[in-house]
């Protein structure tokens, strides 16, 4: 298996974790935070975010006024690029989880 993630990582172009981390998932126990969290309306109060990691490597926030406003919406942290998605099931099975 671990050849293959190599090889496929070549290919795209990808580092060998990223390629490694794309056929895996987060844990039941993170997933089902991850929803509490979003549910709850859970955010760090120091900053207004609620912070996540993808599963490839990438890190991203919602701030506390789209959490409370039900509004799905991630901005990655490093390239600004904005995520919406419409359930937080949905969030979660694209590979995003609270960090």
């Amino acid at each position: 298996m671990i050849a293959c993630d190599r090889r496929v990582a070549s290919q795209r172009r990808l580092s060998f974790y990223q390629a490694y981390m794309s056929n895996s998932q987060w844990s039941q126990a993170l997933q089902q935070q991850t929803l509490e969290c979003i549910s709850e309306g859970i955010f760090n109060p120091l900053d207004g975010n609620l912070h996540f990691k993808h599963i490839d490597g990438r890190y991203a926030s919602m701030t506390a006024h789209c959490l409370l406003n039900g509004t799905l919406r991630l901005t990655d942290k490093d390239s600004g690029e904005t995520i919406s998605f419409e359930t937080a099931e949905s969030l979660v099975e694209a590979g995003w989880a609270v960090d």
